[in-house]
């Protein structure tokens, strides 16, 4: 599973996740994700920015599966995750 490789490097101190859903849905993406950040419970802060093929969706389930609103665009989720990560 990619994001347990992430997750298990000691110097990630956040993460953003970035969505664009031009050729693949975002929801089901999202669907992924959530599904493996709820089963391997990282500590760390993440950051979402969702934009192509549903969309609404996949920010519904993000908000609704893990209290997190994405970030309209995908410069604030990077600006927030580095001051996050200090």
């Amino acid at each position: 599973m990619a994001l347990g490789l992430v997750l298990a490097n000691p110097g990630v101190k956040s993460l953003v996740i970035n969505f664009c859903g031009a050729f693949a849905r975002t929801d089901v993406m999202a669907d992924g994700v959530v599904k493996a950040w709820q089963k391997l419970k990282p500590k760390i802060p993440v950051f979402f920015s969702i934009h192509g093929t549903g969309e609404d969706e996949a920010v519904k389930l993000v908000r609704d599966e893990l209290g997190i609103e994405p970030y309209d665009f995908m410069e604030d989720a990077v600006k927030a995750a580095v001051e996050a990560a200090q």
